[in-house]
């Protein structure tokens, strides 16, 4: 019975230079080593999409949190409240924006 050959026996391994080994003396890839860290155009792209995804979250808050910004802003409720939403209150001075935002809180006020 013979051993296959692309087989790496725990001899050859030890035999391998502890450099080119990973966590646990498994050989490491040649990933592990090419990894380069992020730069330029690919740092752009990763703040833009989690720049996206909480003003995203900001937008959407507003529907559950409708009757307190409504409390705050109109019978003197809290200010920490009007504040957070006031930049949404001036993009809602875009129509169409604010048409969005409107059909978004009727669904959740209703």
């Amino acid at each position: 019975m013979s051993t296959p050959t692309n087989v790496i026996t725990d001899d050859a391994a030890a035999a391998l230079p502890s450099a080119s080994r990973g966590a646990g003396g498994i050989p490491a890839s040649k990933s592990d080593k090419q990894r380069k860290p992020l730069i330029g155009a690919q740092v752009i792209v990763w703040l833009s999409v989690r720049l996206g995804f909480y003003l995203s979250l900001y937008v959407a808050s507003i529907g559950p949190m409708f009757w307190y910004w409504y409390e705050a802003n109109h019978l003197g409720g809290m200010e920490p409240i009007y504040a957070f939403y006031y930049p949404l209150l001036m993009l809602c001075e875009i129509e169409w924006i604010r048409d969005l935002v409107n059909a978004y809180i009727r669904f959740w006020i209703l």
